[in-house]
């Protein structure tokens, strides 16, 4: 049977399987090319195998099983579309303990983790995660390739622009909008807006 391929088999990429597998998606293995230790479902080899692969019918969907370190057009973002010019279609992962609004907008290829809640009226772009115990209020727009780290909180009508990392447990009051590939530390409180290309962190958050 056709299933998922997991590109990247990392810690992250470990913790897309299990949200798949936690909501009975048929997962395919990883792709990976230089693999540590053991994995909870096959490896089935590297990049430059994807079109045998699909040839065979091994793997027809994929998801991106990279985190970000830093905002800014990331390897994720370009391995994103490099399966898209496979042939590949995006899948979601969503953990059946995530609680999402009716209404919600999720685009391909998110992952959304066991704990995050997403309420009415957010829109998410394309291949963003939505991490470990995240929140996110009313009306917010994410930009696609976006990583919304674990314990973020982000008010009703905040805009996260494309490529931007949230660093973990950082707080977003409402109506703020961060700009494209922007870095925000760990532990942040923003209160203003924040400009595209920016490396933001502090309570308050200032760039740096």
């Amino acid at each position: 049977m056709s299933g998922i391929a997991i590109i990247g088999a990392g810690g992250h990429g470990r913790v897309i399987a299990s949200v798949l597998q936690a909501s009975n998606a048929p997962i395919a293995g990883f792709i990976d090319s230089s693999v540590k230790g053991a994995l909870p479902f096959p490896l089935l080899g590297k990049d430059e195998d994807i079109p045998q692969l699909i040839e065979e019918g091994i793997i027809t969907s994929f998801i991106i099983g990279l985190g970000s370190i830093r905002g800014g057009r990331s390897l994720r973002a370009k391995i994103f579309d490099k399966m898209l010019a496979f042939g590949l279609t995006p899948a979601v992962a969503i953990h059946p303990m995530a609680l999402l609004s009716p209404g919600v907008k999720i685009g391909a290829g998110c992952a959304v983790m066991a704990g995050a809640i997403v309420n009415t009226g957010v829109s998410v772009g394309r291949n963003t995660i939505i991490n470990t115990g995240a929140i996110i209020d009313h009306d917010g727009k994410i930009g696609e390739h976006v990583h919304i780290a674990p314990g973020v909180t982000l008010s009703g009508n905040v805009t996260v622009g494309a490529n931007s990392l949230i660093g973990v447990g950082s707080t977003i009051r409402q109506g703020i909008i961060i700009g494209e590939n922007v870095t925000l530390g760990a532990g942040s409180v923003v209160v203003k807006n924040v400009e595209d290309n920016a490396i933001a962190f502090g309570n308050p958050a200032k760039p740096n």
